[in-house]
């Protein structure tokens, strides 16, 4: 067993410190007390805690644990010890041999966990030693096993000696056993551990200690100079930038510190990162010792840390007169005077003596004016010491300062004398001792504040006194005008008020301030009402007025005080009407700023609700634009004018549409507020909701009783709400739709039901303009609802019946004609085209052509007819030329169309596909058919070709207006565009495979050139693949055989397959959007094509075929087979069951059931309210409040109100 060191006699019985506050070296042993834990060791928490406190080393064992097992430590470290678990050893130092307890700190330490008491048997029980385990750790304070190992933290060191990750791990507070070893001073732990690699310089995790910081904090000499000796650094830092030398100055220990700069005498130079020197450190806790010690050695006296204070101000700032003096008088020895120190500032400008008064220590200021500090000294913000002095209230330091020369009348930032200060801090002593100096009771501040209008704005009454007792001027004003009685008032102190008239009478009642207002005004705004009855006790005029015109009773109505507006009126009646210099009455007032229960006074007094200000705005007016709920339905109650109209024609109604107040716009509409108003500007209240983006005003208007009015009005250009509502608001037009379409019987199947639909908010006829610049009617223009709807994709609107309705009927009446007869010519011209082509001589390779590339024709030849000298007139069937002229008839025709229609639509002309598909028909037709009555030759036989392809496209493109045909064309077409998109990227995988075959298999016939290589790539890629007739035709593919192969392998994934899913997945995958756009797209043509008709009829014509409204019986049978035929081809009613039961109208059991539902909601709130209602009565009854308590009776009644109306 390895012995202890030769010191371990006096220090094996060394207990960490308990109370650090201690600062003996020498004390005797204590006994051990007895504690309340379970520690006795007959306690069944004794004998658990000794089995959980196995093993003597500092990681395992807490520091509270008794030194006797200390002499194990070398045989635990020991590699070969051979000690097993559970093993015990007996002690080698008897504990009666210990010697005194240590030196302990000044205070408790934060960082480290604190020893707990044990009883005396415990104490010096024997423990048994457990090995540390690579992954487990005991806590120092609970002494329970925590799991380390890799999750330990990153901030715990690691290295690869296993002997040094036993001796400096970190236990779960972040420190090492050398850490706790030097803060309890085991000099005998410390000298094993480092014995055995111990990191001497081992910082802790949380706070950057290391074993040198502890022993310097708590004043542990030997275990320091053992540090030292042991190579451990002075110059070793903490998180804070701490050196051991800054916290033992800290601590007061001059030995500790007297050690540190034997080993390094720049250590009294350090600085941590407040920039502080241990010189400042020593300044907190005041040692003398260690003052002079630092002083000896050479510290800077007038260093500065961060914030600019020297170490005789953090002495002033704790207080420490002997410190202070002595850095004074040590001075002069590095060539510094003792006043320069005293009068350095800190980064607030403050002195040494601004800091000392702070602590109200009479002495110390004493000692600082003795060695010439200056006493009128002022910090940033201009205080002198006689300011703080003043706040503080210490008369014996202000007399000391005044016996000093302290100036009394000296101003600070604000120009506040330090009576200022004293009276609003209400200091009375201190204002009394500054008046007996001649301090001046009138002084002003920089907004004219005198020690009075403080005294009296922050409401201390004996300041105010004492002030006028000793002769302050009560007639001084601030910079706002306002006397001390407008300050008391305003801030609501009657008892200074009451001293005020007794001191001057009513010589203030009638002051006006910088407003023109009166003490009366400020009473009103302030709805003090105690004041205000004084006041008019005091015979204060009711009718004065401010430079706004405004009466007290205006202020108090703008305010809302009911109480002040009651008491005013009934000392002066004839106010009620009156009005200040914006016309605004007090009615006005209330109404502009919500205040119901005085509206409802005020009108229930007599006040004029037809009043109006000088912008011509009624009461209603005002609250309607503020949104004033209450107000309004009071002011509606009371039957005000809700047409009125303002100096811009605006209606209340206008006012709230601007400003999007939706409960309000309620009101008025259900008050029936016109709608046909316009104001200057040309709008109307739907215009205003519309552009403003209002929806549910928008959408109240559409669904009022006037809702008919509102949609006729047009603006200055022409436009009608309609196209608005469905450009910005779909939904609210879906509402105006809804109530153009109106059934008879609200189940769709009835057999008499009856829809009457009200075409003319959607077509407004043909004697319809729209207005274009400089107010000049553009006949041409015509607004049709079901364009904007295209134009804006609003599908919802288009699918709706009354739209579908109009295009039915147009489509009957006219449009299908036109279109069947268009169709038809467009048969005729089909069957010509198929007929010349079939009938018509084909160019064979047997045949001879001339230079022309037509046949050589046989004299003998029957087929044509030849003149006398045997050339060629014309082509001997009849049905062939006849064929030949018709086609050519109708492509000039078409071509002649397509010109007028590029001249009418410009632009928008070449935006359709069809348009190009019809002109490359025409041309190629006409080449076809050149020259006439002649055969075709090879150019026109090329021609053909292409004029038979678009003919079938042309033929499809007509079969999309027609309703059971044009949605599957438009799948189509739309497919096709789909499709055509993605085969964008596999144009280069063509390329690309198509360049590869022709590499690898240009011996073959399909693959001889490029462009033969790509065509067959194109063939292969839609499944016609032959795998034999490329690598089994007997043809060598040599040196490309195998590259062939992979190629072709890769081809066969990528092409085929993925394009044959890629297209599957386009047409199904996507099936419901390509619905949906191949319906708008049939819309849009359906309705072009209408359009189109009925703009190009004369005036006359569309007068005639124009409906505004139709009524249909859709569930009336019509068996007539005309009726029948007719409905397929030119179309029938395009409202279909589906859509009359999803548009259909609830039944009248459905809405009974939703009208009680909702009643008995309307009776459950009303009932809630009025509860509500009873318990704040009582607490207003408490409080005298009377303002918010009537507004909710006001809207309990309107909810009763609106309860009974239901």
């Amino acid at each position: 067993m390895t012995s202890l060191p030769e010191n371990s006699d006096k220090l094996n019985g060394a207990m960490p410190p308990l109370q650090e506050d201690e600062k003996s070296n020498t004390e005797s042993p204590r006994e051990p007390q007895p504690v309340l834990d379970g520690t006795d060791k007959r306690s069944p928490t004794a004998m658990a805690n000794r089995r959980r406190m196995k093993d003597p080393y500092r990681h395992i064992l807490p520091h509270r644990m008794s030194f006797h097992t200390t002499g194990v430590l070398a045989t635990f470290l020991r590699p070969s010890s051979g000690l097993r678990r559970g093993a015990t050893v007996s002690p080698s130092v008897d504990p009666a041999s210990r010697g005194g307890t240590p030196k302990r700190g000044r205070r408790k330490s934060s960082n480290l966990a604190q020893p707990r008491k044990l009883g005396k048997d415990v104490q010096n029980e024997p423990r048994p030693i457990v090995p540390i385990s690579a992954r487990e750790h005991i806590s120092f304070k609970t002494g329970k096993r925590h799991s380390h190992g890799p999750d330990l933290g990153k901030n715990y060191r690691k290295k690869n000696s296993t002997d040094y990750n036993d001796v400096n791990r970190y236990n779960a507070e972040g420190y090492a056993a050398l850490h706790t070893a030097a803060q309890s001073n085991h000099l005998g732990w410390m000298g094993e551990l480092l014995k055995n690699n111990a990191d001497v310089d081992l910082p802790a995790v949380s706070t950057g200690f290391t074993p040198l910081h502890l022993a310097a904090r708590y004043g542990w000499l030997e275990a320091a100079m053992l540090l030292l000796k042991n190579g451990a650094s002075c110059d070793a830092s903490t998180h804070l930038g701490q050196r051991p030398i800054h916290l033992a100055a800290r601590r007061g220990h001059a030995d500790i510190i007297r050690v540190l700069l034997e080993y390094d005498k720049d250590q009294v130079k350090a600085f941590d990162k407040d920039l502080m020197t241990p010189l400042h450190m020593a300044a907190i806790s005041g040692d003398i010792d260690v003052c002079q010690l630092l002083i000896n050695n050479g510290v800077d006296i007038g260093a500065r840390e961060v914030s600019n204070m020297t170490a005789v101000m953090m002495a002033c700032a704790v207080g420490h007169q002997s410190f202070i003096h002595c850095v004074l008088q040590s001075a002069p020895s590095q060539g510094l005077k003792a006043c320069d120190l005293l009068l350095h500032t800190d980064n607030e400008m403050k002195t040494v003596l601004h800091i000392a008064i702070s602590n109200g220590c009479k002495e110390l200021v004493k000692f600082l004016l003795d060695s010439g500090a200056d006493v009128n000294a002022q910090c940033g913000m201009g205080h002198t010491p006689l300011h703080l002095i003043a706040v503080v209230g210490n008369t014996d330091i202000a007399n000391l300062l005044l016996d000093f020369g302290a100036t009394i009348e000296k101003g600070d930032n604000e120009l506040m004398t330090p009576l200022h200060r004293a009276a609003m801090y209400n200091r009375l002593a201190m204002v009394g001792l500054l008046l007996d100096k001649g301090a001046d009771i009138n002084a002003r501040e920089k907004d004219h504040f005198t020690p009075l209008l403080c005294a009296c704005w922050r409401g201390h009454v004996e300041i105010v006194k004492l002030l006028i007792q000793r002769g302050a001027d009560l007639n001084l004003r601030d910079c706002e005008r306002k006397t001390c009685l407008h300050w008391s008032v305003e801030m609501g102190h009657s008892e200074i008020v009451s001293v005020l008239f007794e001191a001057t009478g009513l010589g203030l009642l009638e002051s006006e301030d910088r407003m023109d207002q009166t003490v009366l005004h400020y009473t009103a705004e302030t709805a003090n009402v105690a004041l205000l009855n004084l006041l008019l006790v005091k015979g204060a005029k009711v009718d004065t007025r401010d430079n706004e015109e405004k009466t007290p009773l205006h202020i108090a109505c703008q305010f809302g005080h009911l109480a002040c507006v009651k008491i005013l009126l009934q000392h002066s009646p004839n106010l009620l009407n009156t009005d200040d210099m914006d016309g605004m009455t007090p009615l006005l007032l209330a109404s502009h700023n919500g205040h119901p229960s005085i509206v409802r006074f005020l009108l229930d007094t007599g006040a004029d609700i037809a009043s109006k200000n000088d912008e011509w705005k009624t009461a209603l007016a005002l609250a309607a634009s503020k949104n004033h709920v209450h107000t309004v339905t009071v002011l509606i109650e009371n039957n005000a004018d809700i047409n009125a109209l303002d100096k811009e024609k605006n209606t209340p109604l206008h006012l709230v549409c601007q400003a999007g107040h939706q409960l309000v716009a309620k009101l008025l509409l259900a008050a029936r507020a016109e709608l046909t108003h316009c104001n200057r500007a040309g709008l109307y209240a739907l215009d205003y909701a519309i552009e403003n983006q209002h929806l549910e005003i928008a959408k109240a208007i559409v669904t009022s009783k006037d809702w008919e009015s509102a949609l006729s009005n047009r603006n200055d250009k022409g436009l009608s709400p309609m196209k608005k509502l469905i450009k910005k608001m779909p939904d609210a037009a879906l509402l105006v739709l809804d109530h153009c379409s109106k059934k008879s019987h609200s189940d769709p199947n009835h057999p008499d039901l009856e829809i009457t639909c009200d075409f003319s908010y959607l077509d407004p006829g043909p004697d319809d303009h729209l207005t274009g610049e400089n107010n000049i009617i553009d006949k041409k223009k015509r607004f049709f609802a079901l364009k904007t709807m295209l134009k804006y994709n609003r599908q919802k609107l288009l699918c709706h019946e009354l739209p579908q309705c109009i295009l039915s009927r147009k489509w009957s009446k006219f449009a299908g004609i036109f279109f069947m007869l268009d169709f038809f010519f467009y048969l005729i011209f089909l069957g010509c085209l198929t007929h010349y082509t079939s009938s018509s001589q084909l160019i064979t390779s047997e045949m001879q052509l001339n230079s022309m590339g037509c046949v050589e024709v046989d004299a003998n030849d029957t087929a044509y007819i030849f003149n006398e000298e045997g050339i060629v007139i014309r082509i001997a069937d009849p049905w062939l030329w006849v064929s030949q002229s018709l086609i050519s008839i109708y492509c000039l025709f078409l071509l002649v169309m397509k010109f007028l229609h590029l001249l009418q639509l410009r632009v928008a002309f070449f935006l359709a596909i069809s348009n190009y598909v019809a002109i490359l028909l025409c041309a190629s037709s006409l080449i076809f058919t050149y020259p006439p009555f002649y055969p075709p030759c090879s150019l026109a036989w090329n021609a053909g070709a292409i004029a038979n392809f678009l003919a079938g496209i042309h033929f499809l493109l007509y079969l999309q207006p027609i309703r059971y045909f044009g949605i599957y064309v438009g799948m189509f077409l739309t497919t096709s565009s789909s499709l055509l998109k993605a085969m964008v990227v596999y144009v280069f995988f063509f390329l690309s495979f198509g360049l590869c075959f022709y590499i690898c298999f240009s011996r073959l016939d399909a693959f001889r050139s490029p462009g033969d290589a790509l065509l067959t790539t194109f063939v292969m890629t839609l499944g016609e693949i032959n795998k034999s007739d490329i690598f089994d035709a007997g043809i060598s593919l040599s040196p490309f055989e195998h590259a062939g192969h992979i190629l072709f392998i890769l081809f066969l994934f990528m092409m085929p397959m993925v394009l044959m899913n890629l297209t599957i997945g386009i047409a199904v995958g996507d099936i419901e959007a390509i619905f949906k756009s191949a319906y708008l797209k049939q819309q849009q043509i359906l309705v072009d094509l209408i359009w189109g008709y009925e703009t190009k009829l004369p005036k006359f014509l569309q007068r005639r075929i124009y409906e505004s409204k139709v009524t249909m019986r859709p569930n009336k049978a019509n068996k007539r087979t005309w009726t029948k035929a007719k409905r397929f081809l030119f179309g029938g009613a395009f409202v279909t069951k589906d859509d009359q039961s999803k548009n259909s109208e609830p039944s009248t059991e459905e809405i009974v059931t939703e009208l009680h539902r909702n009643r008995m909601m309307i009776s459950m709130l009303d009932e809630v309210l009025k509860r509500h209602t009873d318990t704040l009565r009582k607490i207003a009854d408490k409080f005298d409040i009377s303002n918010e308590l009537e507004e909710l009776s006001i809207f309990r009644e309107s909810v009763s109100s609106l309860h009974s109306n239901t």
